[in-house]
């Protein structure tokens, strides 16, 4: 399932260039600040759920969110399904710190992931992808057929681990879209994909990224703009398969 790209352009070039001399130059300052680096990494934690909640609709502001984690008390009602976002999300970002360099990503890391994200919230759904008569509909599409996901996403990982002429920018984002295509989950999908691509670029030796809510119209436009072509090869493999 290899989709083309224009990553070989010169201003492409160029942008992964920059980013690798800014991977250079952080790896050069942090030598002796690992205590720092803990303390600014916790610190981000909040920013990263509140962010991330928030283009998914949460109404918790960043100060509410950070309430919740630092188990403060709120000055207004907020439903459980909102506390245990906050909550779980946490988890899943401490959890994915600590775990991305050691397990390479794979389907069961996935599930492990969407598990710790949506437990006590909708237990039925945690955990797993979505099964025969469960669809969802992702932006103007109906995503693949729940029978053909577990396929589908082990060819997107094959291709992201194979595909190693492409810069590896160009292989998270197109790992993102395909997975944000095939929408595997009930609930949790656009959190769990941004999650995956934090694990990978951890793994890697990246720092993490967080896509804010301030830019939620710019991510999701490219998302749309981007997805013709991916979502096109995704649904006719999903329907011609039996």
């Amino acid at each position: 399932m290899k989709i083309c790209n224009n990553s070989s352009t010169p201003k492409n070039f160029s942008y992964f260039a920059n980013i690798q001399l800014l991977r250079l130059r952080y790896y050069k300052n942090i030598s002796g600040k690992e205590s720092l680096l803990q303390i600014i990494s916790e610190t981000k934690v909040a920013e990263h759920v509140y962010n991330s909640n928030a283009i998914e609709n949460s109404t918790l502001t960043l100060e509410e969110t950070e309430k919740i984690l630092l188990q403060i008390e709120l000055d207004r009602f907020i439903s459980e399904r909102e506390l245990f976002e906050a909550k779980n999300l946490a988890r899943v970002v401490e959890y994915t710190k600590k775990v991305a360099k050691q397990n390479e990503l794979n389907l069961g890391v996935i599930l492990l992931l969407h598990k710790m994200l949506i437990s006590n919230i909708h237990d039925d759904i945690a955990g797993r992808f979505r099964t025969t008569g469960e669809y969802v509909k992702v932006s103007n599409h109906v995503a693949p057929r729940p029978e053909v996901i577990e396929d589908l996403l082990t060819e997107a990982l094959t291709d992201y681990y194979t595909n190693t002429s492409d810069s590896f920018a160009t292989r998270i984002a197109r790992l993102h879209l395909q997975f944000e295509t095939i929408h595997p989950f009930m609930d949790g999908n656009g959190r769990i994909g941004r999650v995956i691509n934090n694990y990978l670029l951890i793994r890697d030796g990246y720092v993490p990224i967080n896509i804010k809510f301030i830019d939620r119209l710019s991510y999701s436009t490219h998302l749309r703009s981007m997805d013709l072509q991916i979502h096109f090869r995704l649904w006719k493999a999903s329907w011609q398969r039996h």
